[in-house]
């Protein structure tokens, strides 16, 4: 078995272990519990109804064991993480599996920075943890996407208008606005951090694009209404600079 042998703390999930005193500041591992026990008729091989497990979430990356049964692992437990803040995961429990006394482990990979932790866990029948499973994905990643793929189609689309004239400085600045959001937004649906070295990183370069749209975006309502602001604009551009400096060059523990 994968479990380890330790004191066991009582935790409310979803849990932030950087919000606590427990491990407050803490890069590493962290083992999370989850016992439940079965209804009688459920555990023996003539039981009808299949049983699932749904992880809501893991930040950053983890694996997750069904007593000495291991059902899923990240690719990368040690930098660069895999990412799987944003991803819910269900599994059917075979019977074989299963007992009348049940317990999931779930080994939780964070950095202190990111909001390490673990979502919701859910163990229910396989029917309505599907059911859980779909509204979930709808939310955190089928939307995403539709998002994404919006926010590149209009940015292309002004992009080509704005090279076309020119003089219609508005549609530049929406196409800079549009392109800094799909980066932003594909920051959300990436389950890997490679080809960068560390999450850290990434995450700084997701900050950074949601900066630039920030101000892109004002620079385009002042063009659409036809204002023109030389003093706003020179404070937008150097506190642009100046926070942008401040992403990349900050210590973490700021």
């Amino acid at each position: 078995s994968s479990a380890p042998d330790a004191v066991w703390t009582d935790v409310e999930l979803p849990d932030n272990w950087n919000r606590t005193k427990r491990w407050r500041g803490m890069d590493g591992a962290v083992w999370y519990r989850v016992d439940w026990t079965l209804p009688c008729a459920e555990h023996t091989s003539t039981a009808q109804t299949p049983w699932a497990l749904r992880v809501d979430s893991v930040n950053m990356a983890g694996e997750v064991w069904v007593g000495d049964t291991l059902f899923w692992r990240d690719r990368q437990l040690s930098e660069p993480l895999s990412i799987s803040w944003n991803v819910s995961r269900m599994w059917v429990l075979p019977q074989a599996v299963l007992a009348r006394h049940n317990t999931a482990w779930v080994r939780v990979v964070g950095v202190a920075v990111m909001s390490p932790g673990m979502g919701v866990v859910e163990v229910a029948d396989a029917n309505t943890v599907l059911q859980h499973q779909k509204t979930r994905e709808w939310n955190s990643r089928t939307m995403q996407g539709i998002n994404l793929v919006m926010s590149a189609a209009l940015g292309l689309f002004f992009l080509a208008a704005w090279l076309w004239r020119r003089e219609q400085t508005a549609n530049g600045w929406f196409a800079a606005a549009s392109l800094c959001w799909v980066a932003f937004i594909f920051h959300s649906l990436m389950t890997e951090t490679r080809p960068l070295h560390n999450v850290v990183v990434l995450s700084r370069l997701s900050l950074v694009a949601l900066l630039t749209y920030t101000a892109c975006f004002v620079m385009f309502t002042w063009r659409f209404a036809g204002r023109r602001h030389p003093r706003q604009q020179r404070a937008l551009g150097w506190g642009l600079a100046v926070m942008l400096v401040l992403v990349a060059v900050l210590p973490l523990r700021w």
